[in-house]
């Protein structure tokens, strides 16, 4: 995403219907899955300007990876101090806290040139037990 797309972005998170229902849909599931827990381990890939990780404080400890600086800068001045650049496919699983209750992927997964690595990567982070939550877009064909 170029700083453009970053901004509006930044802009529309807590405004567009798009991320508004995406927010009450992450938080319906987390809710029903978890039981309103309070303490998960929660990862966010592609957090992007942190919209979604407002929302999900709300159930523990969030981290955020993002590719972007500038969205990772955004993140970073809205208070997420556990936020990075970090893409997914380079990430080295070894040096890596694991152990999440849930990661989540939000209109990420189609943009990952290797997902099934990406997947496997993820399933090295979750605890057992744990939940990925992926959503991609619709494409009619």
């Amino acid at each position: 995403m170029n700083s453009l797309e970053i901004h509006k972005l930044a802009d529309m998170e807590d405004r567009y219907w798009w991320h508004i229902g995406k927010k009450h849909l992450i938080t319906s599931l987390i809710k029903h899955h978890f039981k309103n827990r309070t303490d998960l381990k929660v990862l966010e890939l592609g957090c992007g300007t942190g919209g979604m990780l407002e929302t999900l404080t709300k159930f523990g400890k969030v981290t955020g990876f993002d590719i972007s600086p500038a969205a990772v800068g955004y993140c970073q001045a809205k208070g997420f101090d556990t936020v990075r650049v970090q893409d997914i496919s380079t990430l080295d699983i070894a040096g890596e806290q694991t152990g999440y209750d849930s990661i989540l992927a939000l209109d990420v997964l189609e943009h990952i040139q290797d997902d099934v690595l990406a997947m496997r990567k993820v399933r090295a982070l979750l605890a057992d037990g744990g939940l990925f939550f992926v959503n991609v877009p619709a494409q009619s064909g």
